[in-house]
């Protein structure tokens, strides 16, 4: 894990948000400083929060943008 950036979450189907913050608490088991970023066109801000990542993204680029912030 010392060579990991971050950690990029994807998810396409409304009302999967339980299973994305599992997914979240997941990575923190192995990680608990590596950035999680949610995406997808189930994602927003709020439901990045909600699941406990560390930001969102509105595409691919924006992801890249947020990691190297």
């Amino acid at each position: 894990t010392d060579a990991l950036v971050a950690v990029g979450i994807c998810t396409s189907v409304a009302g999967g948000e339980a299973e994305v913050a599992a997914q979240v608490a997941a990575v923190r088991e192995i990680s608990a400083t590596v950035p999680i970023l949610l995406g997808g066109s189930a994602a927003n801000p709020d439901v990045a929060e909600w699941v406990g990542a560390d930001g969102y993204g509105v595409d691919a680029r924006h992801l890249v943008d947020l990691i190297g912030a």
